[in-house]
């Protein structure tokens, strides 16, 4: 399954590799990672205290609530602090769809300057409810990775693109080390 095909942002570790700067160690097969920002990110005051609504069925919920839990107990910011349904900066959603590719998704909107004001994103459960809770909690932490602003990035990350070689091949399903760096940078 993809997870989203949109990539906006600069490839960073292609570009060290090509320069020479990043070789890959001769003894692991999967090296390059290197986080890559969609573009759009939350205000500095605003990400340490996001707003959220969940709209999903209670086995939905349940999966976005261990994501949120993984990624507030992961980093300092972001913080996804308090749950409303009156105007949330974040929805997250359950939908079932079967005339798409993808497991899950994230849309943001932003204002001229890339301030991001309003995410949504959905786990699709057309293809999360034949998943292991594990699985479907990767997919659901890969797409709060995007509303937070990562792109998708190679290796054994979070914001790796194909779920099954996120999660089947590489097991990952909370934020590595390499999503961190990217969220303590833009942070």
């Amino acid at each position: 399954m993809k997870t989203k095909k949109l990539r906006i942002g600069v490839k960073i570790a292609v570009a060290a590799m090509m320069s020479g700067l990043l070789v890959p160690f001769s003894g692991f097969t999967d090296v390059t990672h290197a986080w890559v920002p969609t573009g759009a990110k939350w205000s500095t005051n605003q990400v340490s205290k996001l707003s959220y609504n969940k709209t999903g069925s209670d086995s939905v919920n349940s999966i976005w609530n261990d994501a949120i839990y993984n990624w507030n107990q992961q980093s300092t910011k972001p913080n996804f602090s308090t749950q409303t349904t009156s105007s949330p900066n974040v929805e997250f959603q359950g939908v079932h769809l079967s005339n798409t590719d993808y497991d899950g998704k994230a849309q943001w909107y932003t204002d001229v300057n890339g301030t991001t004001y309003y995410s949504y994103t959905w786990i699709n459960t057309y293809y999360t409810s034949g998943y292991s809770s594990l699985k479907a909690r990767s997919v659901a932490a890969h797409e709060i990775g995007h509303v937070l602003g990562l792109d998708h990035a190679s290796g054994c990350v979070l914001m790796r693109d194909n779920t099954p070689a996120r999660y089947d091949t590489c097991g990952v399903y909370t934020p590595q080390s390499d999503d961190l760096s990217g969220i303590n940078s833009l942070y």
